[in-house]
């Protein structure tokens, strides 16, 4: 597991956690890659770019 330094240094810090519940919360983060893909991703226009999405906005 990569990248794990709040989920280990704070949030599992904060008191005794079992292992049934530290498996709960590091489950998500197991395999790297399209399982922590955002559910929806989105593109915010910058100074009208992607055209697209600016239009969208716009209108």
């Amino acid at each position: 597991m990569q990248n794990l330094d709040f989920l280990n240094g704070f949030l599992l810090s904060q008191r005794a956690f079992t292992e049934t519940e530290r498996a709960y919360y590091t489950k998500p983060f197991l395999v790297p890659g399209e399982d922590r893909r955002a559910m929806m991703s989105f593109e915010f226009p910058v100074d009208g770019q992607p055209p697209h999405t600016a239009k969208i906005v716009d209108d």
